[in-house]
This record gives structure tokens, sequence and C-alpha cells, in this order.
């Protein structure tokens, strides 16, 4: 196990409620990359960072956003710079490789909490730089991308409980909370079969450019305090994988640390660590969902559920 203070720990803004146990542990240094506050400067480092516009334009001082000098003095002489894939994705390639080159008795270690067979935008870059930069250690939440490209397996340690969010006063028997991300078919059919069969749900999807009519559309993502409340005041999460993925999305560690059933598009469901088939349920066609079982208020309590804290991350590290 890494002393703390030999670690530094660089993750972006939208990462930190999953991180916050590792972010509180006492002596360790920590660089949140963040967006500016001011409303100009925020517009100006959106267009200056965006990736789409640097395919087609060279942009030059794109890193100027991500402070350089501030992260070289936070890294310890020897030790561990500790990256998640959000974070790294954001400066320019090379703004790693300088400081790799320029602190060559630190280890890198990149930090995988999307799969790489899932659909998040920002994987895209991840991939490409996996294969251009030399990490001297991957870790993964994802087992089966652990498996086919040798990553190290984090098991659950990439999450932070809370315990003082208090329930939202709208209760649903279903809940849903996640990007459209090629979702919409089966989402829209599970609507239809949650009106046919009387369950109260409450689904809420992150679209910039596209609306459906059947759930509450976010323009950006809720905090996450706002989508705590909700889970705690469903009887039921609603998990809905994209395709080629089987590890658990963070629904999944929802369920466990807060006692609520699962429903689950994940094949893999049963083979997950901790999975208990009371309250957790798969399917593969909308028709083999048992909504009398989604919709019936019972105690959920799962057996030898695990103390899942981000700090256990720093166990990993060799």
């Amino acid at each position: 196990m890494a002393k703390p203070s030999e670690v530094l720990f660089v993750i972006d803004s939208g990462a930190y409620y999953l991180f916050k146990d590792l972010c509180e542990v006492p002596t360790i240094n920590k660089y949140i990359m963040t967006t500016p506050y001011n409303t100009f400067l925020s517009f100006v480092y959106k267009l200056h960072t965006n990736k789409r516009i640097g395919e087609y334009l060279w942009l030059p001082y794109r890193d100027i956003w991500f402070h350089y000098e501030k992260i070289e003095r936070l890294l310890p002489s020897v030790g561990y710079l500790l990256i998640n894939s959000m974070a790294m994705s954001l400066p320019t390639l090379s703004f790693w490789e300088k400081l790799k080159r320029n602190h060559p008795t630190v280890k890198f270690v990149l930090l995988m909490v999307d799969s790489m067979h899932g659909q998040s935008k920002h994987m895209l870059e991840v991939k490409k730089r996996i294969n251009q930069f030399s990490w001297d250690m991957i870790m993964s939440y994802d087992l089966h991308d652990c498996i086919e490209y040798g990553y190290t397996y984090i098991g659950f340690s990439y999450y932070s409980r809370y315990d003082d969010v208090a329930p939202s006063h709208i209760t649903s028997d279903l809940y849903y909370i996640s990007s459209l991300k090629g979702r919409e078919k089966i989402l829209r059919e599970i609507n239809k079969a949650c009106s046919d069969n009387g369950v109260d749900y409450l689904f809420k999807l992150y679209s910039i450019w596209k609306k459906v009519d059947y759930c509450e559309m976010l323009r950006k993502p809720l905090p996450y305090a706002k989508v705590l409340a909700d889970v705690l005041a469903t009887n039921c999460i609603l998990e809905i994988l994209p395709e080629g993925q089987k590890a658990q999305s963070l629904r999944y560690l929802e369920a466990l640390c807060y006692n609520k059933k699962l429903l689950s598009n994940n094949p893999d469901l049963k083979n997950i660590p901790f999975y208990d088939a009371r309250y957790m349920r798969s399917f593969a066609h909308v028709e083999d969902i048992d909504w009398e079982w989604v919709r019936r208020k019972e105690e959920v309590n799962y057996e030898n559920r695990p103390d899942i804290s981000s700090a256990a991350l720093l166990n990993y590290l060799f």
C-alpha cells in the first residue's frame, strides 16, 4: 500500500463525488481540474478545449487551462501520479509527456472508471492515449477489460458512500438516470410497459440535442446529491448498459450501498460480486420483466454487503 503523501491524485471536478473518500485521506495530494466559474471564461474554455473543433483547427496554448506548474509542485519526488481517465483526456498528450519526462521517479497510473466497451464520448480519446503513452500501471473497475487488456482490477473501490443525503419527496417504483447513448428504443419500450403495468416510474435523461416525450430531459448532469436523493426515494433502480458492456454501472453500487432493488439488462449480472437474487433481476427482453416484483415494497437487506470506499485505491498501488 502506498503512503498517501507519496500520491498525487488528479481528477476532473465531475468525478469528485466518486472519489470523495480518497480525496479526504489525510496527507494525500490532490488536484481537481475545474471549469472556470466566470461565465465568459467558461465559454472561452469550452471553445478552446473542444476536441471536435481541435480536429479541424489547431488551437495553441490549450494546456494553459490545466495549470501544469501547480500539478508539478504537488508531485512527490518519488511516488505516484494517479489520474482518472476523464482528467487524462482534457489536456493534450504532450502535457502528460512533459510531466513524465521531467519526473522519471514518479510512476504514472491511469484509473479507468469507464468500460472500454462502453459509449462514453471521452473514451475515444482515452483509447488513443492508452497506446500512445507509457503508463506504469492501468487500473480498471471492469473485470472483463482487466482480463482482456491486462489491467489491474480494483473491484468496487471507485465509489464513496454518502450517509448525509435525505430522500427526495418524489417517490417512485422504478428510477433511471443516464444519457441516451443508444438506449432510446429500450427505454421507450420500458416506459410503455411501466404505464401498462401500473408502475410509478421516474426517468431522467441527459441530452443536449435530443428530446423525448416519456421522461424528464436534462441539459446538464444533475449534482450527485440530487441523483442520490432520487435513488433513496425509489423502490427499484433501473440499469441499462450499452451493448457490449458487461461490467456493472454506478447503479449497481447504489443498490448495494443503499439497500435498493436492481433491475438490469446486464446478461452477466449473476456473476458480479455480491449479486443477490432476492433483490436483483436481469432481463433480455422487456416482456421478461416481473412488474409485480418491481412494484412490491419489501425490506431490502443485502447480506455480506461490502465496505465500499475509494480510499481503498491506495491498496492497489504497488
